[in-house]
């Protein structure tokens, strides 16, 4: 059954008054089921949805994982070792 938000406030309210939850329901023609699901309620405010994610767009290119090694070998020069910090030396 769905109450109006007055009668859920009176329920509220009253029942914060101390009047028994039976007496509440005689005096606004509800039941007493009725009565004790609104005065439990704690908190009125709807359920927080979750984000949905974004699907990526298709036009968006995705990068691949490229190793510097290559690049490193080929501007290192023969008989040392390719170690990343090599290009440090001829990149500055």
């Amino acid at each position: 059954m769905t109450v109006p938000l007055d009668t859920v406030n009176d329920i509220r309210s009253t029942e914060a008054a101390g009047r028994p939850g039976f007496k509440i329901a005689r005096a606004l023609h509800l039941s007493r089921n009725t009565v004790a699901k609104y005065a439990d309620i704690e908190d009125m405010s709807p359920a927080a949805t979750i984000p949905q994610r974004r699907a990526r767009s298709s036009g968006r290119a995705r990068r691949k994982n490229v190793s510097a090694l290559p690049l490193i070998r080929s501007i290192t020069p023969a008989g040392k070792p390719a170690k990343a910090s090599a290009i440090s030396t001829y990149i500055g």
